[in-house]
């Protein structure tokens, strides 16, 4: 039983020490102003209903950016 407890004790404490490391790293602030290009097509030919995206893109910023894709599953139903 107490090497259980001891394996969680050493696991946590180095989750403790690791906190607020590296400090380099900083939140990267959003861009000022967004490029939005609305009703983009993202479903394949022939598909029964058009399915359409608005893309809100940085200004100015140039290469591979992380993104966010929100895909509303259920019914609209109010």
């Amino acid at each position: 039983m107490r090497l259980p407890l001891l394996c969680l004790a050493l696991v946590l404490s180095g989750c403790a020490t690791y906190i607020g490391k590296p400090a380099t790293l900083r939140p990267v602030p959003p861009p000022a102003a967004f490029q939005i290009t609305r009703d983009v097509v993202y479903t394949p030919a022939g598909w029964p209903e058009a399915l359409k995206a608005d893309l809100y893109r940085p200004q100015g910023v140039q290469g591979a950016q992380p993104a966010v894709l929100l895909i509303h599953g259920g019914g609209w139903a109010a």
